[in-house]
């Protein structure tokens, strides 16, 4: 006689997520499975395969837009839109704890009749756990004081810019800086991401009525540098030497 299977106690069907940094690209491509009762499931693939994507949003917590599926937890369809609705619906996730975030921030700016105007923007940011507790995503021992992760204190940013006229048409030329500060870059453990210095330059001019062209080109020096993380085998990094020319008209 035939061994009777164990019954279904957890069921994904059709589920779908979009890549986070390209909406157009799925990260999670219908996917369907079931748990059964006493089942031990793993989730295999190599790095950028979608695991992590698929675990996290199915828990409530995505990296990208939730595109489609359902999920049943002992039969009925259960929301897992955000962490706080998982929980509801008895899975076993938890939230991180509690956190604060607290700091200062400074803007200025100054205009001449010279045509030059100057930016100034200056952030300190605190923004830290307040309680112990361990991390959800991979285990580690958070404690009070620990800082929250892709959290620079301090972060800079400044741009100069001239107006003038050429033939008679209005012109602008300029530069920016951006400091952004040393930052935990994997939540529990000892792995910062470093602080970096990026600088752009911008010119523009209205080269016939209503016509205005611009020439852009961020990080002019070619800066190798990291925007965030999430873990030291997940970082993203910073774009390349980028020339950027636009066009605008008015009618």
């Amino acid at each position: 006689r035939a061994g009777r299977r164990a019954e279904v106690l957890f069921e994904v069907k059709n589920w779908t997520v979009a890549n986070p940094s390209n909406p157009d690209r799925l990260a999670v491509d219908d996917v369907s499975f079931k748990v059964r009762a006493g089942e031990i499931v793993g989730i295999s693939g190599l790095m950028g395969a979608g695991r992590t994507e698929l675990a996290m949003s199915i828990f409530g917590r995505t990296y990208g837009k939730h595109a489609g599926g359902n999920v049943l937890l002992e039969g009925k369809e259960v929301d897992t839109a955000n962490v706080p609705a998982a929980v509801d619906a008895g899975f076993f996730s938890f939230t991180a704890g509690e956190a604060r975030s607290r700091g200062v921030e400074i803007d200025a700016n100054l205009s001449t009749d010279s045509g030059v105007d100057l930016w100034f923007s200056y952030a300190y940011t605190d923004a830290e756990f307040t309680n112990s507790n361990p991390d959800a995503d991979f285990g580690a021992q958070i404690d009070a004081g620990d800082q929250l992760i892709n959290s620079p204190e301090h972060q800079i940013s400044l741009q100069v810019s001239k107006a003038f006229n050429v033939s008679d048409r209005a012109a602008t030329i300029g530069g920016g800086v951006l400091y952004v500060g040393e930052r935990v870059g994997w939540t529990g453990f000892d792995f910062n991401l470093p602080s970096y210095t990026t600088t752009r330059l911008f010119g523009e001019i209205e080269a016939v009525d209503g016509l205005l062209v611009r020439l852009d080109i961020d990080n002019l020096f070619d800066e190798t540098f990291y925007t965030n993380s999430f873990a030291d085998v997940w970082v993203e990094p910073g774009a390349p030497r980028r020339f950027r020319l636009s066009a605008a008209y008015k009618f």
